[in-house]
């Protein structure tokens, strides 16, 4: 099971596109337009949803000339710190999602001025 924090698609095909994190019942807003070439993250931790949901990546490709896009591998949502990244490749008639790799956990982000001794992100979010 792929379990992470956060989800990074990158751009590998010839279009334009954009995607956001789905699952069932929960979206997040939309990312920026993404040109060849490049990726965008988003980070799951930022909003109220519960661990354990499986999240995938819902890409929209601009000017797609099908009608249901292939589905898309989907992670585990959990606070590990950890990073899903995708690979998206084709044209706007074959274009596919991939799973490429799971990254390294983050670790603890530098926070100046903030005493290192007091814990971040231990606490589990519970409606």
């Amino acid at each position: 099971m792929r379990e992470a924090q956060r989800i990074t698609c990158t751009n590998d095909g010839w279009f334009t596109m954009s995607f956001a994190a789905k699952a069932d019942g929960y979206v997040t807003p939309g990312t920026n337009t993404i040109w060849r070439g490049q990726q965008q993250v988003i980070d799951l931790a930022y909003y109220p949803f519960p661990e354990g949901l499986a999240f995938q990546p819902g890409v929209s490709v601009d000017a797609d000339a099908r009608k249901s896009p292939p589905p898309s591998p989907s992670i585990t949502f959990k606070m590990n710190g950890r990073t899903a990244f995708y690979a998206v490749t084709g044209t706007i008639w074959t274009w596919e999602v991939t799973f490429s790799s799971l990254g390294d956990p983050s670790g603890r982000p530098p926070l100046p001025d903030f005493p290192a001794r007091i814990p971040l992100n231990i606490l589990p979010y519970h409606l």
